[in-house]
This record gives structure tokens, sequence and C-alpha cells, in this order.
């Protein structure tokens, strides 16, 4: 009997390291996911702004197809514009009527922390509303990273 001890000591003892392996682990599966998880939420708050502007592209292109120039603001075309969540405003920010040129661009509210403070998305076109670029691949006026793009604007 006295020869026993030493054996539940020594099972105890694994017991306790598997116990510890399996916290570390599910520590590390924790700190990952929310990583990722983060950036899943992030990129739902410019989805929103992304689906908003997506939903003015037709209106714009059809005022430019029957007028030969662009609206002087989004209200000519739209009234009233969505709002959303996280939206702040949508703009036109630049636009050349000769070669069918625009820019809306969209800012972000109540966010806090760097990755939205004081940063915009944007969406172009480059040939009077025919085709259309977001995220990096727009003219200009995106300040996002890339990680926070939508899918299809990276």
């Amino acid at each position: 009997m006295p020869e026993e001890k030493p054996i539940i000591k020594k099972v105890i003892y694994s017991i306790i390291q598997v116990i510890g392996v399996l916290f570390i682990l599910a520590v590390v599966l924790f700190v990952v996911s929310y990583r990722g998880y983060s950036y899943y939420e992030y990129r739902t708050i410019t989805n929103e702004s992304y689906y908003i502007m997506k939903g003015l592209q037709g209106k714009l292109s059809f005022y430019y197809k029957e007028n030969k120039k662009w609206p002087h603001n989004i209200y000519e075309i739209a009234p009233s514009i969505p709002e959303g969540r996280w939206t702040d405003k949508i703009q036109i920010l630049t636009k050349n009527d000769t070669n069918g040129t625009i820019v809306i661009q969209s800012t972000f509210k109540g966010l806090s922390g760097e990755l939205f403070k004081g940063k915009t998305f944007s969406i172009s076109s480059n040939d009077g509303g025919v085709t259309w670029q977001c995220g990096l691949n727009a003219t200009q006026g995106t300040s996002l990273i890339k990680e926070l793009l939508p899918t299809n604007c990276r």
C-alpha cells in the first residue's frame, strides 16, 4: 500500500499539467478568434456604407446618362438617403462632367478608436457610371486599412 501514493501523486500531477495545457490553448484560441471576430464586426460597419452608396449608384448613373453631367450634391438624386447606424454622411467628393468621373464618400459616426476615427470610404466611376470601383481601387477618398474593406473592394 505505501507504493500506491507516489502513483496517485503522479496521476494528479499529470492531470494538472493537462488542464494547464488545455487552459493555455483555450486562451490562445480565444485571442486569435477574437481578433478575427473584431475585424468581422468592423467590416459590417464598412459594408453598411458600401450598400447605402451602392443604392445610389444606379440613380447617379441614370442622372449622368440623362443630363450628361453629375448632380451638384447627392440630394438632387436622392432626397432621402437611408440612414445608417454607423454611416454619418454621404457626399460627392469630386466630380468631372467632362470625362464622367465621380467619387462619392462616406464618413463614420459613433465609433471610438483609431480604426475609424476620421476615416472615409469611397466608391468612384471614371466612365459616367457604367463601372464602379470601391475601397482602395477607388480613384481617391478611402483611408481605411485593407482588412476593414468589404471583400469585393480589397
